[in-house]
């Protein structure tokens, strides 16, 4: 689904898995490119699902507060992963230079996962402080 964040997210780990495997530096800088574009959409998917999940929440009480909740676990696997993929990442970057391996665009992707999990981090604790602002103000 094109509106989902993580397609958009599996879109750019692939075309990074394949800018390192490209035969000539036109393709992975066409390649590098590609990722950084299919994350920068999933970080603005990722804004804007935690906007409407602010929405939401301020609109209607215990099923909408649920649904925050859900959500708030859905940020916490989307930063998990995040994580994984920047360490994998730092791992291949580092066997890339012990290998004496042309770094350039592995570095730049590792940066452009990096912002990524920044974005993901950002987003997953404004659904928690949202939830957690609900939680004060909802009847138990």
């Amino acid at each position: 689904m094109l509106s989902n964040p993580e397609t958009w997210r599996e879109h750019a780990r692939r075309c990074a898995e394949l800018a390192t495997k490209a035969n000539t530096r036109e393709l992975k800088v066409h390649l590098a490119q590609r990722a950084k574009h299919f994350l920068k959409v999933s970080i603005e998917l990722e804004r804007n699902l935690a906007l409407r999940c602010r929405t939401t929440l301020s609109s209607a009480p215990q099923a909408l507060h649920r649904m925050g909740v859900e959500r708030l676990e859905e940020a916490d696997e989307n930063v998990a992963e995040a994580e994984r993929l920047v360490d994998g990442w730092r791992e291949l970057v580092e066997q890339m230079q012990a290998r004496r391996s042309d770094v350039t665009i592995a570095r730049d992707l590792l940066e452009t996962f990096e912002r990524d999990l920044k974005a993901r981090r950002t987003s997953r604790d404004l659904i928690q402080r949202l939830v957690e602002g609900e939680q004060k103000i909802l009847p138990h």
